[in-house]
């Protein structure tokens, strides 16, 4: 059994990324946007179906797509640095 491949994922490796996620979401806890959009794009939905499934219009998906950036690259060079 243990030579056979299987489709699934490792659970350490299952972990690891729940872990990811769950640092990721702290970022955007205080956005219903923000935070809507990221599971939106972490479900696979495209920008027209992220803004159907949570109600927002043009301006609200642009604002906290910006938003989504800037933190993601905030958070990015945070550990950059502390890694050298």
């Amino acid at each position: 059994m243990d030579n056979i491949p299987s489709d699934s994922m490792p659970a350490d490796r299952l972990l690891l990324e729940k872990a990811e996620k769950d640092r990721v979401f702290v970022l955007f806890r205080n956005d219903e946007h923000e935070t809507s959009i990221l599971h939106g794009v972490i479900g696979g939905l495209r920008k027209s179906e992220i803004k159907l499934k949570y109600g927002l219009d043009e301006k609200n998906y642009a604002g906290a797509m910006r938003r989504l950036r800037v933190k993601l690259m905030a958070a990015q060079e945070r550990g950059n640095n502390n890694g050298k």
